[in-house]
């Protein structure tokens, strides 16, 4: 069978691997997740440029592939990257993952940590890791040229941990140091005069002083390995599921503080 379609499932008690052949879900993610405000990077390559693929609105609205798809139940979006995959430019890993924009989709979002109050909440779990670097980012915020802050999954001598970098150095305080694949999660990452903050299942993992500009959120899959520098076979792969994806700016024109916000901004939870 195609491993690319092997996920976790959650039958109402517990979680259960399914194969989803041939096709994952009568559903596309966007009957699960409101995808208005994101745009996706899959691990394929784009003929017309040769880089990883980016899937854009209005195409994201009915957009469903082994990369990217619902959970066969209807209650998750499935995120896959595989190690010998496309990626973009100014990386060498690949990703199924979402990049945050605004005005259903139209505008790149590029909110500063001095104005507003920004918040991603994501409800999910990591499913698989690659096995020679088993790592992947299922969170991030980043700015115009960098990444700020990455929520990680690390597998170091058969345990598994949910960490997060700040500014390039890893974290003393960890979301979780004993962390079971296939195990729901509640992560929030919140931005507010200044100041990160991280909750994990609801309790206060870490405060830090963070002042940026041009940021935005990200989720999804970014697996930190690669066939080149880390010996991952093409078709390793890391996963993982979104089950709830919200997104907060408060006020909501504080998403791009020098643009012109004209949506509600309903389209990932975002506050009016």
């Amino acid at each position: 069978m195609n491993p690319s379609y092997l996920a976790k499932r959650w039958t109402g008690s517990e979680w259960d691997w399914a194969w989803l052949d041939p096709q994952p879900s009568p559903l596309v993610p966007a009957d699960v997740l409101d995808v208005r405000n994101w745009y996706l990077t899959l691990p394929t390559k784009d003929p017309a440029t040769g880089i990883a693929t980016n899937v854009f609105q209005p195409a994201l609205a009915t957009y469903s592939d082994q990369w990217f798809h619902a959970s066969v139940d209807g209650t998750g979006v499935i995120f896959t990257a595989n190690c010998g995959g496309a990626h973009t430019t100014t990386s060498t890993h690949e990703r199924s993952e979402f990049r945050e924009r605004y005005n259903d989709g139209v505008a790149q979002a590029a909110w500063s940590t001095s104005i507003g109050v920004h918040v991603m909440t994501i409800k999910g779990a990591v499913l698989a890791l690659s096995p020679a670097k088993p790592e992947t980012v299922f969170g991030q915020i980043h700015d115009a040229s960098t990444y700020v802050m990455t929520l990680i999954a690390v597998e170091s001598s058969g345990t598994v941990q949910i960490v997060y970098d700040l500014l390039g150095s890893r974290m003393a305080a960890h979301l979780d140091d004993n962390y079971t694949l296939g195990t729901p999660y509640e992560v929030t990452v919140t931005v507010d005069s200044d100041v990160l903050t991280i909750h994990y299942n609801g309790t206060l993992i870490d405060t830090q002083a963070l002042i940026d500009t041009g940021c935005y959120f990200k989720a999804g899959d970014y697996t930190q390995s690669n066939t080149e520098n880390y010996g991952d076979a093409p078709d390793a792969y890391a996963r993982t599921v979104i089950t709830e994806l919200d997104v907060s700016h408060t006020p909501y024109d504080s998403v791009d503080p020098g643009g012109t916000v004209t949506s509600s901004g309903c389209g990932t939870g975002y506050a009016t």
